[in-house]
């Protein structure tokens, strides 16, 4: 299904029994509030350090892999080199040589592709948790009927009032400090 078709499904759920909320025939408008993951990602200070520690880790990973790509370089300058002295026992050898270290280095690169992205998907998750966590101490405190995710077509628009983006961030940041 797509999303603009949830959506509409959603609010064909959600929207009538908010207005009949009031009950005995009056019908009121129930706000509902948004917040938007991903600017509290962004913004908070969690999500700021989480974003610069997979910088680094990137970089010091691809430092790693520069060593062994220069190294492979290096072999196979050296049979270039060594091609017109070598047998063609040796020559096959050395080339089959090369070919296994290739091999090995394309399946450490995806490994670390895989391991990188393993670690930002438990970084992020785990500031979304504490995000969802404040969200629902700040909703339950505020006694908040709806809170949805502001997304990729989901939410439209939602007035600056009912967005609760800058109070997630600000418990998620005084969390981190605390």
């Amino acid at each position: 299904m797509n999303r603009h078709l949830l959506s509409f499904a959603l609010s064909c759920i959600i929207l009538p029994p908010v207005a009949a909320w009031a009950g005995e025939g009056k019908v009121t408008k129930t706000p509902l509030y948004v917040v938007d993951m991903q600017r509290v990602l962004d913004d908070s200070i969690a999500g700021k350090a989480a974003r610069n520690n997979m910088k680094d880790e990137v970089k010091k990973r691809e430092g790693k892999l520069q060593v062994k790509r220069l190294e492979l370089q290096k072999i196979n300058a050296d049979i270039e080199k060594q091609s017109a002295l070598l047998s063609e026992d040796a020559l096959r050898d050395k080339r089959a040589m090369l070919e296994r270290k290739a091999r090995d280095f394309e399946r450490d690169v995806q490994e670390e592709r895989e391991d990188l992205a393993r670690k930002n998907e438990e970084e992020i998750g785990k500031i979304v948790r504490n995000a969802q966590e404040a969200l629902a101490k700040i909703a339950a405190d505020d006694k908040l009927p709806f809170v949805l995710e502001r997304g990729d077509g989901f939410v439209v628009f939602a007035n600056e009032q009912f967005d609760l983006t800058a109070r997630v961030v600000k418990a998620l940041d005084s969390k981190s400090l605390g």
